[in-house]
Protein backbone atom coordinates (compact mmCIF):
# COMPACT_ATOMS: atom_id res chain seq x y z
CA UNK A 1 0.00 0.00 0.00
CA UNK A 2 3.02 2.54 1.04
CA UNK A 3 4.34 1.83 -2.63
CA UNK A 4 0.88 3.08 -4.08
CA UNK A 5 0.78 5.82 -2.54
CA UNK A 6 4.52 6.97 -2.84
CA UNK A 7 3.59 6.34 -6.86
CA UNK A 8 0.50 8.11 -6.72
CA UNK A 9 2.49 11.04 -5.03
CA UNK A 10 4.52 10.91 -7.89
CA UNK A 11 2.27 11.46 -10.31
CA UNK A 12 0.90 13.93 -8.64
CA UNK A 13 4.21 16.02 -8.21
CA UNK A 14 4.93 15.08 -11.92
CA UNK A 15 1.57 16.54 -13.36
CA UNK A 16 2.15 19.79 -11.15
CA UNK A 17 5.60 20.75 -12.28
CA UNK A 18 5.06 20.03 -15.68
CA UNK A 19 2.52 22.66 -15.47
CA UNK A 20 5.20 24.85 -13.78
CA UNK A 21 7.46 24.04 -16.17
CA UNK A 22 5.03 24.68 -19.30
CA UNK A 23 4.52 28.46 -17.04
CA UNK A 24 8.25 28.84 -16.53
CA UNK A 25 9.75 27.99 -20.05
CA UNK A 26 7.15 30.48 -21.55
CA UNK A 27 7.79 33.41 -18.92
CA UNK A 28 11.76 33.38 -19.18
CA UNK A 29 10.83 33.32 -23.16
CA UNK A 30 12.53 30.31 -24.07
CA UNK A 31 9.33 28.95 -25.57
CA UNK A 32 7.41 31.92 -27.69
CA UNK A 33 3.59 31.80 -27.67
CA UNK A 34 1.21 32.66 -30.74
CA UNK A 35 -0.78 35.61 -31.68
CA UNK A 36 -4.31 35.95 -30.79
CA UNK A 37 -7.05 33.68 -33.42
CA UNK A 38 -9.91 35.70 -34.99
CA UNK A 39 -12.50 35.87 -32.87
CA UNK A 40 -14.43 33.01 -34.56
CA UNK A 41 -12.07 30.86 -33.80
CA UNK A 42 -11.00 31.78 -30.83
CA UNK A 43 -14.12 31.45 -29.54
CA UNK A 44 -14.26 27.43 -30.50
CA UNK A 45 -11.22 27.57 -28.67
CA UNK A 46 -12.22 28.71 -25.51
CA UNK A 47 -15.34 26.92 -25.58
CA UNK A 48 -13.47 23.47 -25.77
CA UNK A 49 -11.51 24.81 -22.63
CA UNK A 50 -14.48 25.66 -21.16
CA UNK A 51 -16.20 22.40 -21.74
CA UNK A 52 -13.00 20.38 -20.65
CA UNK A 53 -12.91 22.14 -17.30
CA UNK A 54 -16.54 22.08 -16.35
CA UNK A 55 -17.03 18.38 -17.09
CA UNK A 56 -13.55 17.09 -16.09
CA UNK A 57 -13.45 18.46 -12.59
CA UNK A 58 -16.67 17.04 -11.22
CA UNK A 59 -16.45 13.80 -12.56
CA UNK A 60 -12.83 13.37 -11.38
CA UNK A 61 -13.63 14.63 -7.75
CA UNK A 62 -16.93 11.88 -7.49
CA UNK A 63 -14.84 9.77 -9.50
CA UNK A 64 -14.71 7.08 -6.80
CA UNK A 65 -17.68 7.01 -5.81
CA UNK A 66 -19.46 5.63 -9.21
CA UNK A 67 -21.27 2.24 -8.48
CA UNK A 68 -19.00 0.81 -11.08
CA UNK A 69 -15.74 2.49 -10.07
CA UNK A 70 -16.53 1.51 -6.64
CA UNK A 71 -16.97 -2.23 -7.24
CA UNK A 72 -13.85 -2.24 -8.95
CA UNK A 73 -11.61 -1.11 -6.34
CA UNK A 74 -13.08 -2.35 -3.35
CA UNK A 75 -10.26 -4.61 -1.79
CA UNK A 76 -7.99 -4.44 -5.20
CA UNK A 77 -5.27 -1.98 -4.63
CA UNK A 78 -4.36 -1.97 -8.04
CA UNK A 79 -7.77 -0.81 -9.61
CA UNK A 80 -7.40 1.62 -6.86
CA UNK A 81 -4.13 3.19 -8.53
CA UNK A 82 -5.45 2.92 -11.92
CA UNK A 83 -8.54 4.86 -11.38
CA UNK A 84 -6.89 7.26 -8.99
CA UNK A 85 -4.41 8.08 -11.84
CA UNK A 86 -7.19 8.51 -14.36
CA UNK A 87 -8.38 10.51 -11.72
CA UNK A 88 -5.52 12.81 -12.23
CA UNK A 89 -5.56 12.59 -15.92
CA UNK A 90 -8.89 13.88 -15.94
CA UNK A 91 -7.38 16.96 -14.06
CA UNK A 92 -4.25 17.22 -15.82
CA UNK A 93 -5.68 17.42 -19.56
CA UNK A 94 -7.93 20.39 -18.89
CA UNK A 95 -4.86 22.15 -17.24
CA UNK A 96 -2.06 21.72 -19.38
CA UNK A 97 -4.59 22.56 -22.52
CA UNK A 98 -5.60 26.08 -20.61
CA UNK A 99 -2.01 27.00 -19.88
CA UNK A 100 -0.40 26.23 -23.17
CA UNK A 101 -3.43 27.67 -24.89
CA UNK A 102 -2.53 30.87 -22.63
CA UNK A 103 0.67 31.50 -24.10
CA UNK A 104 -0.12 29.89 -27.45
CA UNK A 105 -2.86 32.81 -27.87
CA UNK A 106 -1.22 35.81 -26.79
CA UNK A 107 -2.13 35.63 -23.20
CA UNK A 108 -6.14 35.40 -23.53
CA UNK A 109 -7.02 35.46 -19.89
CA UNK A 110 -10.01 33.23 -19.95
CA UNK A 111 -7.07 30.10 -20.63
CA UNK A 112 -5.17 31.50 -16.94
CA UNK A 113 -8.97 31.67 -15.22
CA UNK A 114 -9.65 27.93 -16.26
CA UNK A 115 -6.18 26.82 -15.67
CA UNK A 116 -6.41 28.12 -11.80
CA UNK A 117 -9.90 26.58 -11.54
CA UNK A 118 -8.04 23.07 -12.49
CA UNK A 119 -5.51 23.79 -10.05
CA UNK A 120 -7.79 23.84 -7.16
CA UNK A 121 -9.18 20.52 -7.46
CA UNK A 122 -5.57 19.10 -6.90
CA UNK A 123 -6.11 20.05 -3.11
CA UNK A 124 -8.70 17.05 -3.12
CA UNK A 125 -7.31 14.57 -4.95
CA UNK A 126 -3.91 14.49 -2.69
CA UNK A 127 -3.19 10.49 -2.19
CA UNK A 128 -3.01 9.18 1.46
CA UNK A 129 -3.76 6.31 3.30
CA UNK A 130 -6.43 7.57 4.61
CA UNK A 131 -8.14 8.55 1.52
CA UNK A 132 -7.28 4.94 -0.05
CA UNK A 133 -8.84 3.87 2.84
CA UNK A 134 -12.14 5.66 2.92
CA UNK A 135 -12.41 5.35 -1.06
CA UNK A 136 -11.66 1.33 -1.08
CA UNK A 137 -13.60 0.91 2.03
CA UNK A 138 -11.09 -1.70 3.89
CA UNK A 139 -8.78 -0.55 6.61
CA UNK A 140 -5.60 -2.00 7.19
CA UNK A 141 -3.18 -2.67 10.09
CA UNK A 142 -1.76 0.20 11.43
CA UNK A 143 1.67 -1.93 11.47
CA UNK A 144 1.85 -1.65 7.61
CA UNK A 145 2.24 1.72 6.62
Amino acid sequence: MKNIITGLRIIYFSVLLTAGLIVLLFETNLLVGGEPLDPGTLYIVQMAGVLMTIVSIPVALKLMTFSKVRSQVKENEPRYCLWSIIRLGMLSVPLFYNVLMYYFLGFETTFAYLALMCLVPFLFVWPSRGKMEYECQFPYDKDEA
